[in-house]
């Protein structure tokens, strides 16, 4: 859509979960892909334009591809999190921003991705 419509991709793709990871089985989480756009960008149809909040977030990137992030990187920021005074803020959704894609990299152990998790401070 993006290509199609003239408008260049501003940075790297992202998605944005609405499920509890710890609850919920991976194959059903709500989500969101997402690429930054301009703000002359407006949406059409199923696109629209987010302008996302601030949050406080605990922040991990995960080198390698995706069949382990859960077991990894999620499990050890879920350990830093409960470990630190935070606690995951359900109900805001996770981050994760695919810093390189499998379009960038030929092998699946070069790809980076930055998981945020939203907390606050009990």
């Amino acid at each position: 859509w993006n290509m199609r419509k003239g408008y260049a991709i501003a940075g790297p793709g992202s998605g944005l979960y609405y499920d509890d990871p710890t609850k919920v089985d991976p194959v059903k989480w709500r989500c969101e892909i997402r690429f930054p756009v301009p703000e002359t960008c407006d949406g059409q149809g199923n696109v629209i334009r987010k302008v996302l909040p601030p949050q406080e977030m605990a922040v991990m990137s995960h080198q390698g591809g995706l069949g382990n992030i859960m077991s990894l990187t999620y499990a050890a920021l879920f350990t830093w999190i409960g470990q630190n005074g935070y606690t995951y803020e359900a109900g805001e959704p996770i981050r994760e921003i695919y810093r390189t894609s499998h379009l960038d990299v030929t092998v699946e152990s070069d790809m980076v991705t930055e998981v945020q998790i939203p907390v606050r401070k009990v």
